[in-house]
């Protein structure tokens, strides 16, 4: 499958919580292969970078989250 477009949504959950997710379109099914687009590869790049800066404001205490 080809992803055309790949973006990273963050939204406010109330006055002291935010949410952060990946959107595709088209969105794809578990079984679909999906192509290296540049869209692809940029985005997988950037939600790598985003777990890493989340996974470090765990470890150091400062009441991120993550689900």
């Amino acid at each position: 499958m080809k992803i055309t477009k790949v973006s990273i949504v963050i939204e406010n959950l109330d006055e002291e919580n935010a949410s952060i997710k990946l959107v595709t379109d088209p969105i794809p099914s578990e079984e679909d292969e999906i192509e290296d687009t540049p869209a692809v590869l940029l985005g997988s790049d950037l939600w790598d970078c985003i777990q890493e800066y989340l996974q470090n404001e765990v470890d150091e205490g400062k009441g991120v989250t993550l689900q």
